[in-house]
């Protein structure tokens, strides 16, 4: 029976899952009365109509400049749609889950100051989706996510006028290739997410302004290269989204030429080794989250090395004395967030837990939980001295150290 202890004499020590709720102060924009626009929802230049069986968009007060119009029932999209817009200078417009089925091409015409479209869940003839784009002059944010559109040719954004688009979403829409050559009219793309969808044919292109990619949930057995002939596909590139895929293998080739890279998700693979020195060639690399690797087998030397990496998650990988190198963690000198929480660590003693942990002397935050532990390990007062968090419930811990810190 697991027992849940609060050491209150060490406040940096926390042997159990709490949450705590922090005060803050109403504020007197918090207190005003929100405006009147039945049926909806107003208040502080935002408008709300979320599940109301709408087929029409209300009036809304002057100085509305974001409407969300969510689970309504549009169907069909002209330029009178948005009569009731046409005096506001609206920047950010939801139509998500509206039915949507057709859209004119001069639609969008009177909203000249949008921003952010969000179009998710609506299914559009790509044809009439393509030609409604016309109108959306400042559009820096568009959404497409679950809009069924199979194929995305290298014409498909072509009737939109704005150059400024800097977060596409065209995720969740069975796609099975896709070419790069249907952004090139975007010189200013910072967020691209095409996860979700089965793609087997991916086609790189040059973008400089390119900051993150999410390829999660593509069926991709491996890392497609970054590397082109005069170095990186994506030279600004700093955030990559590669979990729920069919990567089996980690080494330090997957991630050639991304020297700004400062983030890597590969959550959920089936990744059975990742090799010596696989993220020491990325001078930027600051969190790498690599939770339920469920067939993760070995954890080789320096797999981890890297003076700058500051968190990592391994949760939930059933890693256990025979996966882990000794070495696994050297050279992580920097590292002040771990989580090995829900592994398997009941046959770990305390002295491979000296030899897995003796760089970690930066570590401000580490997770245990449910590890099987039955002690609290001694390298944890020896060697982490700027530690501030400790987390192990649901364990099975017989008693704590008399003297855990010494300061």
């Amino acid at each position: 029976m697991d027992t849940l202890i609060i050491v209150v004499c060490l406040p940096f020590l926390v042997l159990q899952s709490a949450s705590l709720s922090e005060h803050t102060e109403i504020s007197d924009q918090s207190l005003k009365h929100p405006e009147l626009c039945p049926p909806c929802y107003c208040e502080n230049g935002t408008a709300i109509c979320n599940s109301l069986g709408l087929t029409y968009i209300p009036k809304f007060p002057n100085g509305t400049q974001n409407v969300t119009f969510t689970r309504n029932s549009l169907k069909s999209i002209t330029e009178r749609t948005f009569s009731n817009l046409s005096h506001l200078n609206l920047l950010v417009l939801d139509l998500s889950d509206n039915d949507i089925r057709s859209i004119s091409p001069e639609a969008f015409s009177t909203l000249r100051c949008l921003q952010n479209l969000c179009l998710r869940n609506n299914i559009v003839p790509i044809t009439i989706l393509s030609e409604s784009f016309l109108g959306l002059r400042n559009l820096t944010s568009l959404n497409l996510r679950h809009m069924l559109l199979r194929n995305i040719s290298s014409g498909f954004f072509k009737h939109l006028p704005s150059l400024s688009l800097e977060h596409l979403d065209i995720s969740h829409n069975g796609l099975k290739q896709f070419n790069f050559d249907s952004l090139t009219k975007f010189p200013d793309l910072k967020i691209l997410r095409v996860g979700h969808n089965p793609i087997k044919i991916l086609q790189w292109k040059y973008y400089n302004a390119l900051e993150e990619v999410s390829l999660d949930d593509c069926d991709r057995q491996e890392i497609p290269t970054f590397c082109s002939g005069n170095g990186s596909f994506f030279p600004k590139l700093k955030k990559c989204f590669f979990s729920h895929n069919l990567l089996s293998m980690l080494n330090s080739t997957f991630f050639t030429c991304l020297d700004t890279l400062e983030v890597a998700f590969l959550n959920n693979n089936p990744i059975r080794v990742i090799d010596t020195g696989t993220f020491a060639y990325l001078p930027n690399l600051q969190e790498v989250c690599m939770h339920h690797l469920q067939q993760l087998h070995v954890l080789h030397d320096y797999a981890f090395n890297n003076t700058n990496l500051g968190i990592l998650n391994l949760r939930g990988s059933h890693l256990g004395v025979n996966e882990i190198d000794p070495n696994a963690f050297a050279g992580c000198y920097c590292l002040h967030t771990l989580d090995l929480g829900y592994n398997q660590f009941e046959f770990m003693d305390d002295y491979k837990f000296n030899q897995l942990f003796r760089d970690l002397n930066s570590l401000r935050n580490l997770t245990l939980t449910s590890t099987e532990l039955v002690a609290v390990p001694s390298v944890i007062s020896r060697v982490m001295f700027r530690l501030e968090r400790l987390y192990m419930n649901k364990n099975k811990l017989q008693s704590l150290p008399k003297l855990c810190f010494i300061t």
